[in-house]
């Protein structure tokens, strides 16, 4: 009886050990690498050649890892978990891609081209709003009005990002439409202002009403446009310019 037991339990036991070990098997291919590089370019879109201390953050469910860039902008995340994404990537002054999607797939995936610029030093404001009706078209504009300050002697040249949203709070995390404008040259004693032309339609279509009250602010940001673009991972967004994290005031209108 004892024999068999003993003969009975071995099988299960064998079992159970190859399943463990097919269980941390699999673990080990569902970890990888992600090697990549950032390049740094300053408020004249002249690329930096220090490209270190940008900080850079995996995010994937409540998980987040952290590493940092060297001189020559390389970085590397070791043996993280496969799966889809967020990627981060921070520096003092400087913006550009942000809650980037990224598949991590594979035993070393490459992601080579991150770019950050520099953010002009200033401030900006939103003065008015005005609507237009065009007749002849039959249709309205809208004309947001606003300023930059420069806080520098230098002749800088800079854009404005001009967020829309039904909440009070808008924000460049919270808004239901978004604008830029370039680009506009100034310094500590020549601020800028301009208008920027949108058709009422654009609101429409990005779930706006006639006779809702529209919130706007805007963040200064750097001169370089250049957007990266891939439907397919879900890609669509301007890498320049880079804008800052400095929210202008708010103002509101109502939409015709």
């Amino acid at each position: 009886m004892k024999v068999n037991s003993l003969l009975r339990v071995l099988p299960l036991m064998t079992i159970l050990g190859l399943a463990s070990c097919e269980k941390d098997s699999d673990v080990e291919r569902h970890k990888g690498d992600i090697a990549g590089k950032v390049r740094l370019f300053d408020v004249h879109r002249d690329e930096i050649s220090d490209r270190s201390g940008v900080t850079v953050e995996a995010l994937i469910g409540d998980q987040k890892f952290t590493t940092t860039t060297n001189a020559t902008g390389e970085f590397t995340f070791r043996q993280i978990p496969t799966g889809d994404y967020i990627i981060n990537f921070r520096k003092e002054n400087f913006g550009g891609f942000d809650s980037l999607k990224f598949d991590h797939l594979n035993a070393v995936d490459s992601l080579l081209f991150a770019k950050l610029a520099e953010v002009p030093q200033g401030s900006t404001t939103v003065d008015f709003i005005r609507t237009e009706h065009q007749p002849n078209i039959n249709s309205y504009w809208v004309y947001p009005y606003t300023s930059i300050v420069y806080a520098t002697e230098e002749w800088v040249v800079a854009s404005k990002w001009l967020y829309f949203s039904k909440d009070p709070a808008v924000s460049s995390t919270n808004f239901m439409y978004r604008a830029v404008e370039c680009c506009l040259g100034g310094n500590s004693s020549y601020p800028s202002s301009a208008a920027q032309a949108i058709d009422v339609k654009t609101f429409y279509q990005n779930g706006f009403a006639s006779g809702d009250k529209v919130y706007i602010a805007s963040y200064l940001g750097n001169q370089m446009l250049l957007r990266y673009s891939n439907q397919a991972k879900g890609y669509d967004r301007y890498i320049f310019p880079a804008h800052g994290t400095a929210r202008s005031n708010v103002k509101s209108f109502i939409l015709p």
